[in-house]
């Protein structure tokens, strides 16, 4: 008997502990925010830098009330539990180097910080506007709209290119806005090497905070790096893609990896095509050239 009264009391003790658990669930049930589009800000004068708000985030990083509570792809419902008023803050995610393995929050898009409230189960959509951090810097800007022929922006042929490029003039192949630069490489010119004007961009050193932002299509695969003096460091490859895409490289290692000249501390970018056999005439296509720091 003593037995048996002992295992209903159990019994009861763990139904009344299920049953406060359950309780205090569903008083902290969730209500979800989905955030069907984002943007990028930029500011509105023609002179500033940063005039190109083309972007690809593809996550969003959560907290809620100060806690972690994970990254989203873009679109998906993101459960809020939060009594009463919570408050949120999101971080853009994105696809370093285009890999997707290597997600990571963009330091230089700026936090978004609001408070929501919801009710359990409600689904609140909610477009996001990003914005550049106001301490961080554009080092290098090409969007290639200047005079419409190569003297009128920052690049130029490379020594080592044995073709050149042309600017092409239609709304139709840029990006944004009119024109774009454009690449080709051939069996007889099978190399192409572009760099910019100047070579004394201050990129930092010993720095994770050194992107190139790109926006580009292209047959066959290119890479991008820096240059100083001579010596040139790949950053990265860059796949073929047949739509326009965006890229955020982190072009840190490379430029940390140059040789020091006389403590001088700057450098070039360069954009380079080698031939494959996998096209007849392999095409690169670039728009919005960036090169961000703080």
């Amino acid at each position: 008997m003593i037995k048996f009264l002992t295992t209903g009391i159990l019994i009861l003790m763990l139904g009344l502990q299920v049953s406060c658990s359950k309780k205090k669930l569903e008083a902290t049930s969730a209500f979800f925010l989905q955030v069907p589009e984002v943007s990028v800000y930029v500011p509105p004068s023609a002179s500033t830098p940063t005039n190109s708000g083309s972007h690809k985030i593809t996550d969003l990083w959560l907290y809620v009330n100060g806690k972690f509570q994970g990254a989203y792809q873009l679109g998906k419902k993101m459960p809020i539990v939060s009594e009463g008023v919570a408050r949120i803050d999101i971080l853009a995610g994105i696809n370093r180097d285009g890999i997707s393995e290597k997600k990571g929050d963009y330091q230089f898009y700026d936090r978004l910080t609001f408070n929501l409230q919801g009710q359990k189960g409600e689904t609140i959509q909610k477009n996001l506007e990003f914005s550049y951090r106001p301490n961080c810097k554009i080092q290098f800007f090409e969007s290639f709209e200047g005079f419409g022929t190569t003297t009128g922006i920052s690049f130029k042929k490379s020594l080592l290119s044995d073709t050149t490029f042309s600017i092409l003039s239609s709304n139709n192949a840029a990006f944004e806005g009119n024109r774009c630069l454009s690449i080709n490489v051939t069996d007889n010119r099978p190399v192409a090497s572009i760099e910019t004007i100047v070579s004394n961009m201050p990129l930092p050193r010993n720095s994770e905070f050194v992107y190139l932002e790109l926006n580009y299509r292209c047959n066959q695969a290119f890479e991008v790096g820096v240059f100083k003096n001579g010596n040139y460091l790949i950053a990265s490859g860059i796949n073929p893609s047949e739509v326009w895409n965006k890229i955020y490289i982190q072009l840190s290692t490379a430029v940390s990896s140059l040789p020091l000249i006389q403590l001088d501390q700057t450098c070039g970018f360069y954009i380079r095509a080698q031939k494959t056999n996998a096209v007849t005439v392999g095409e690169i296509i670039v728009d919005n050239v960036k090169i961000v720091t703080y």
